[in-house]
């Protein structure tokens, strides 16, 4: 009877060590599973937080290009539409140059123009006096274009006064020779009379032609210095405006060209100034979206590491728990078989005369299991 009672005891403390060790071993999976579904969790939510934190970077990155670029554009435009209006204001003023150069050209030489014609007026005045003098003696009717009227010598007092002298004298010869009143002074009267008139005739014709030549040459002779003025005049005209034009243009030129090259140059100025700026906005767009970009990056690698920690982490917490709950049962085990191994003692002791040893011994077991 005491055999079979503690056999039963001692397996009765194996089963229900086993049945706690099973139950231990269940408990540690369970938390074993639960740390490793924890860390997966913080896992994923650091993998979540990651994505969102490069997500982050990348729009931020996005938006500081997009700014950089745009800003960067209207800086183009800026700076191209200021080019168009240097341009424009050089081409504006290069023409209202070319304009007024004529005109500030002949308003400098008009003095010296009219000084010139000042002194060569005279001149031109005599000639159109001349001029028109020899129109009228040419004119039919005209002084140039009388001819020689022999009768003039009749009136001509040196030949009146040779034909009265050369009569007395031929009437003073026949007079002294007797001769008085005779027909041999007659006809010696008309012979000197009729010579007298011829000599003085072609004298006077000689004479008037003389004057009249005299009077067509300096007639002449003024048109042709009226004419030699007025081509002088006109010379000067000429080469007034021949000088005013040359003037003007190469002045208007070479402002122009200033001008122009004024504008160009303010033209490049600005270009220069919107390639640099645009340049710089774009470098600082790309050095912002590169932060971006490296603190989404480090964000990234941070929540990893730290998704990463807490997963082994929860890993190490699930395992100890486990470790625990197992020394749990394991302890649970190491008591009952104690217990057992001390009921079989105190069978053992009774059977052997020791007394109340196994009643004693039941006694404890159920105390300390709390039966």
């Amino acid at each position: 009877m005491g055999d079979l009672f503690t056999g039963l005891l001692g397996a009765g403390t194996s089963l229900f060590a086993g049945q706690q060790g099973a139950k231990a071993t269940g408990q540690a999976g369970q938390q074993v599973q639960a740390g490793i579904a924890q860390g997966m969790g913080a896992v994923t939510g650091a993998e979540q937080q990651a994505l969102g934190a490069v997500q982050q970077g990348q729009d931020s990155a996005l938006g500081a290009l997009g700014n950089t670029y745009g800003n960067a554009l209207q800086a183009q435009q800026m700076y191209g539409g200021l080019a168009q209006q240097a341009i424009g204001a050089a081409g504006n003023n290069a023409q209202n140059t070319l304009a007024a150069a004529p005109g500030q050209s002949l308003q400098a030489q008009t003095p010296y123009y009219q000084a010139g014609n000042q002194q060569l007026q005279p001149y031109a005045t005599a000639g159109q006096q001349g001029l028109h003098s020899l129109q009228q003696g040419l004119a039919p009717g005209g002084q140039f274009t009388k001819t020689f009227d022999p009768q003039s010598v009749v009136n001509d007092p040196s030949y009146q006064f040779a034909l009265q002298q050369g009569n007395q004298g031929i009437q003073n010869m026949m007079a002294a020779q007797g001769l008085g009143g005779s027909s041999a002074e007659a006809k010696g009267m008309a012979r000197f009379d009729a010579g007298l008139a011829s000599q003085y005739t072609q004298q006077d014709y000689a004479m008037y032609n003389q004057q009249q030549q005299q009077q067509l040459q300096a007639q002449q002779h003024l048109a042709n210095t009226g004419l030699q003025a007025g081509g002088q005049l006109n010379a000067n005209a000429q080469a007034m405006g021949a000088q005013q034009g040359q003037n003007a243009m190469t002045a208007g030129m070479q402002r122009a060209q200033d001008y122009m090259t004024t504008g160009a140059q303010s033209a490049q100025n600005y270009a220069q100034q919107g390639a640099q700026y645009s340049g710089t906005l774009e470098n600082l767009g790309n050095a912002q979206a590169g932060i971006y970009t490296g603190t989404g990056g480090q964000i990234a690698n941070l929540a990893t590491g730290a998704g990463t920690n807490m997963a082994n982490l929860f890993g190490q917490a699930g395992t100890a728990a486990g470790q625990t709950t197992m020394g749990q049962a394991n302890a649970w085990s190491n008591a009952f078989s104690g217990a057992g191994n001390a009921l079989q003692g105190a069978n053992l002791m009774s059977t052997l005369g020791g007394g109340g040893g196994l009643s004693g011994m039941l006694g404890g077991i159920s105390n300390f299991l709390g039966f």
